[in-house]
């Protein structure tokens, strides 16, 4: 079977095929749940949109070819990329945890060991959804070590040139 009628057939199915890697793996053009290479079959790529997709499985390729022609816009904007944008903000709210373990001059492991898993369980009282979002946030040794770096660079960049303070920088947690 040539790549192009492979295409075609997965498609069908409500799929496209990404590289990972130089590896080919099965993205889904309706939820963009990206599966892995072994799933790569009819069958299983069928169950995953009848499971699912159900609404969908009637769907000719033609609407799957709209679709997987909105996915590949949305992967270059991350505006309109829901992973991108989360990725973001919780690269974000690591530098704000960073600041102020750094400004309290606490250690760095307090990041992981207390404020994180304190965060967690708070929103889990008010808001389950932003309990999954705070999980995502990285506060480990290497994460805290280039964030650090990366907020030592910003203040010498900063203090470099002088401003209306006579050089003084303050670091906000906006």
């Amino acid at each position: 079977m040539s790549k192009y009628s492979y295409k075609q057939e997965i498609l069908k199915l409500g799929f496209t095929s990404i590289n990972d890697h130089g590896a080919p793996k099965p993205q889904c053009v309706l939820c963009y749940a990206v599966l892995s290479n072994e799933s790569l079959k009819k069958n299983i790529l069928k169950r995953h949109l009848e499971t699912n997709h159900l609404q969908h499985v009637k769907k000719n390729r033609i609407y799957f070819q709209h679709r997987e022609a909105e996915l590949k816009r949305s992967r270059f904007c991350s505006a309109t990329n829901p992973a991108l944008l989360a990725s973001k903000q919780a690269m974000l709210a690591s530098y704000v945890v960073t600041q102020c373990i750094v400004r309290e001059m606490k250690l760095h492991t307090i990041g992981k060991q207390l404020v994180k898993p304190a965060a967690i369980g708070m929103a889990k009282r008010i808001c389950s959804d932003v309990a999954l979002k705070l999980q995502s946030v990285s506060l480990s040794n290497d994460t805290f070590k280039r964030r650090i770096a990366d907020l030592s660079l910003n203040i010498k960049k900063t203090s470099d040139c002088p401003n209306e303070e006579g050089g003084k920088v303050e670091l906000s947690t906006r």
